[in-house]
Order: C-alpha cells, then structure tokens, then sequence
C-alpha cells in the first residue's frame, strides 16, 4: 500500500467527521462495475486509449456488446483496510489499465469544471477510498482527487474532504449486474472475448476435464469459429493444424459430433465428438453447427450443438436380433451412417442440445445431452450450468498470446521476421529516425554503432507496474514525430514469443515481433550525446 496515502488518510480523519463509506462492497479480485447512476464508468480503446467516460447500461443486461462490457469491467486488484477504511485499487479489463489518475492536471472545484482536461488512465493517485457516494484519493493534506462531469465529459477535480459535498463528483458504487446469457458470435471468441485486437485461435478449459486417455475434441487443440451464414448464432469450429483424408486429399478438420458411442454398443447414450470434413457425407449437418452463451456474471461459457442423430431404429417387423446383427456388421459396433439408402432406418434427433461431462464407468467423457440428462425447455444459465456437469471457460491456452511488458528504459528495437512474412526484408533491420525527422529501418552500416546514436534509440514507458502493462514508446531524439511507420505511435499491449526474449504487437491485423535491446545506462547518462527532444 501507498504510505503516503496511508498517512493523509489518517490526517484526514483527524481533521474532518469521520464518515465511512460503503459505495464499494467487493473483496480483491472481484470483477465489478463501477456504476453512476444508470451509467457505467469506462475506460476506451483504440484512438481515445485509456480515456474514461460513461456508457449506459442496457434495459436487457445480455444486449450488452462485450466489447463495452470489458470496457466498463474493473478487477479489484488490491483492498486493504486502515483505521477502519477500506482502501482499494481498480483495475480495467479492456485495458490493462489502472484505476490511475494524475493529481496535477485536477482542477479547483469552485471552477466548476472550466478548462479541464479530458481524463485519460496513468498518474500517482492510484488509491481510492469511499467518502459516502463518491470515491476519492488523497494527495495532500485532507486534499483529495476525484471524477467529476461537465456536461457529457469526465474530467479531474480536487478539493478538500469537508467541501466534498459541493463538488461536481461522480457518485460511484460498486455492482455485479452482468449479463447471464450473452450469445458470442465468431468474432467474440476468436478475439478471446474482444480482449485482443484481431482473430486468432482460441482455447477451451473444462473443469472437471475428461479422464486421462480420453479424447476431448473442444479442448485438445486450438480452435477457429466461423459464423454459420443464415443460421443465426451458430459457428463452426476448425481445429488448427488438423486434416482429414476425402479422396486422398487433405482436408480441413472440424469438430463434429459423431454417431459413434463410446463404449461401442447400439445400447449406449453416450456419443463421441470427432474431426471430419465439413458437411462430410453421410454426417448431418446441425451436428457441425455450435452456439456459445456467455455468463459474464461467473466468467462461464455454455455450449449447445444444434442437432444430433443420436439413435438407429428397427424397422417394422425387425427382430431384435436381426437389427443388433445389422448394426455389428454394417457400421462396426459402434458407429453409423445417418443415411443409408439401401436399408433405410428411422433416426432419432435432439436439437439445440447441450455438452455434458458424463460419467461412463467411473471415467469422465466429454457427449451431448439426448434424453433424461437433459433440462428440457429450461435455459437459465443455471441449468445450463447443471446439464453440462463441467465449467467451461475461454482461455489463451491455444492463443498463442501471453501478455507481457517492457520495463521503463532506452533502447534499440530491431525487426525480427521469418521466412513467408511479407515483410522478410526487414528482418534484422533497426528503427530510426534521419537527419529530418524521418522515420525508417535500416542496417548498422560498417563503421556505426546504434549505440551512441540518440535518433537510432528508443524511450520506453511503461504505465504503471504490472507485468503486463501497457507501455509507450518515443525516438529518444525526434519524441514529437509519430511513430506509425516503424513503431507503434500510442499506448500498446506487448505479447511474448514463446522460447524468446523477443515480444510482438498487433499493427493492424500482422503481429510484428520485435527485439529491444537495452542501452547502456552509462551511454543513455552521457551528456555528449545529441538529445534534440530532451525525452532522457
């Protein structure tokens, strides 16, 4: 906890009436809304990065956009509590961000809001406290920090805790009225619920997960949703780097549930889920179509199939004997063909059925729901999360994205790109600015060294401290040129490469992987060195 923060706390306290707040009520780790009114406090992204501002919630919670929603989702990431006050830190899911504010650009309150700045994530006052309905955060003396509105925008105000009260503040308190059945599209879950910026492929997490040695075709690889045309709120899901043999040629693979049991009987109820070609022959086609419904409330994901032939009958006059020989001869035991146009049978079908985690002989294997297991006509999330007898959640096992940072310093970035990269011809090649101004990579020409150039080097900063925090970066010589040519020109998230200190970012929809090589503190120190924008 921040001691300075401590301290005027307790001079606050001591100086003014006391008043315990309760606009919070979250313990840490809590995801939360901090609500004003009917509006949601926010953070932005994309242009206006970081800035806060309010959106409205909806009249039916589930026709949030997920992309708003996580704008408006705070993680307590920190609660402690001293002289009987509760002390907490926010912070946001779409950013990364800390609930941060900058103490030196918050106006005087009887200025009512005239001249102030737009309000935007990173600053010292990272500690907020509940004074009855608002929230603040001591800076000084009994001084404090809060979010004020003029109008339709969110800007930085101070005063004293005993004039709180004829402020512009916000009221904020803490809620957790998030959707319960929100209905994901592809994009949703290929952009792990838009918390990155471009399609990639997804994974899956159950808990409890099938036994060992049993397939689970949702979590065993990585895989790509793709929206069903006219079929509304279906996707199909192609595991990644899976093929199929059709006429001896490869195939994409995607998941499908098969007509096959389990334990390889005409008896059995439980089905297995399989790769196979799309629209394979003889499969039926609502057993390749998935629809997702997220609970944000507990972070879950619900998952339906929307048809399933799950059962062969006998023909009329057909002895049991005679349709057990069929199914043993003509579909070995355990798996059969929907269509059979010589002998044609009856074929029983659910619709809009959910997984399920059955037991079978004391080992967990992953089905679908056809008969009794089922709720039938119930769709509350919670007997959704009763028939599918696992959690299942959305992770970045399979994404390939592991958030990271680069810590606060001065260095010199190189392009790093491998063979089918379009731009291959950077690889090897360092950012830089020229004599002008201007932007570009080149190579270390013979006789040069990067090292001692100021316009060959980069200031990095980071915002705020966590490990994965959001940094920006500036040419140590030219910080007033944007950076869009070669480098990223505003706050960006940094991803790691696996077995590499190398990171990447997304610019647009290519990942550009990129080597920050340190400078030495001696060099970035030395006075001699030309600093046109004063940045170190």
């Amino acid at each position: 906890m921040n001691k300075k923060f401590t301290m005027l706390l307790a001079s606050a306290m001591l100086a003014t009436a006391f008043s315990a707040g309760a606009a919070v009520d979250a313990k840490k780790g809590d995801a939360i809304l901090l609500k004003s009114g009917t509006d949601n406090l926010s953070a932005l992204t994309g242009t206006n990065f970081g800035k806060l501002g309010l959106t409205n919630t909806p009249v039916d919670l589930n026709d949030w956009e997920l992309k708003g929603l996580n704008g408006a989702t705070w993680t307590v990431s920190a609660k402690k509590n001293t002289l009987g006050r509760d002390i907490y830190s926010f912070e946001n899911k779409a950013t990364g961000l800390t609930l941060a504010v900058d103490p030196t650009i918050a106006i005087d309150a009887d200025k009512a809001g005239v001249g102030a700045k737009a309000l935007t994530l990173g600053g010292t006052a990272s500690e907020w406290v509940a004074e009855g309905d608002k929230l603040v955060s001591y800076f000084t003396g009994d001084s404090v920090v809060y979010i004020a509105k003029n109008g339709g925008d969110l800007y930085l105000e101070k005063t004293t805790k005993a004039k709180l009260g004829s402020s512009k503040a916000i009221d904020l308190s803490s809620a957790k009225n998030f959707p319960e059945s929100m209905i994901l599209d592809a994009a949703d879950l290929n952009t792990l619920l838009q918390s990155v910026p471009t399609a990639t492929f997804f994974g899956l997490n159950m808990n409890p997960s099938v036994s060992t040695g049993k397939a689970n075709r949702l979590t065993d690889t990585p895989l790509k949703a793709t929206d069903v045309s006219g079929a509304g709120n279906w996707v199909t899901l192609q595991a990644k780097d899976k093929k199929v043999k059709v006429d001896g040629e490869d195939q994409d693979a995607y998941v499908v549930v098969d007509t096959a049991y389990y334990d390889g009987t005409e008896t059995s109820k439980f089905l297995q889920l399989n790769y196979d070609a799309f629209k394979a022959d003889n499969r039926e086609e609502g057993s390749y179509y998935f629809k997702f419904t997220y609970n944000a409330a507990k972070d879950e994901l619900y998952i339906q199939v929307q048809k399933v032939a799950y059962k062969l009958t006998k023909n009329a006059g057909e002895t049991d004997a005679d349709f057990a020989k069929y199914i043993k001869e003509n579909n070995n035991n355990s798996y059969w063909s929907i269509q059979d146009e010589e002998n044609p049978r009856t074929l029983a079908t659910k619709t809009d059925k959910f997984i399920y985690m059955a037991r079978l002989a004391g080992t967990n294997v992953l089905t679908i729901n056809t008969d009794e297991t089922d709720l039938t006509g119930t769709s509350a999330p919670v007997a959704m999360a009763n028939v599918q007898k696992t959690v299942v959640k959305l992770g970045t096992n399979f994404s390939g994205l592991t958030l990271t940072t680069i810590p606060d310093g001065v260095y010199l970035v190189q392009y790093k790109a491998s063979a089918g990269n379009p731009k291959i011809k950077q690889n090897g090649l360092y950012a830089l600015a020229n004599l002008a101004g201007n932007l570009g990579w080149a190579n270390l020409a013979r006789n040069q060294e990067f090292k001692h150039m100021p316009a060959a080097q980069w200031v990095v900063d980071k915002n705020g401290t966590s490990s994965t925090a959001m940094v920006t970066i500036d040419n140590r010589e030219f910080s007033d040129v944007s950076n869009t040519s070669v480098l990223p020109s505003q706050m960006t998230q940094f991803y790691a490469v696996e077995g590499s200190d190398d990171v990447f970012y997304f610019n647009g929809s290519v990942a550009d992987t990129l080597s920050f090589i340190k400078v030495d503190e001696a060099l970035v120190k030395d006075t001699k060195l030309t600093n046109i924008s004063g940045k170190i």
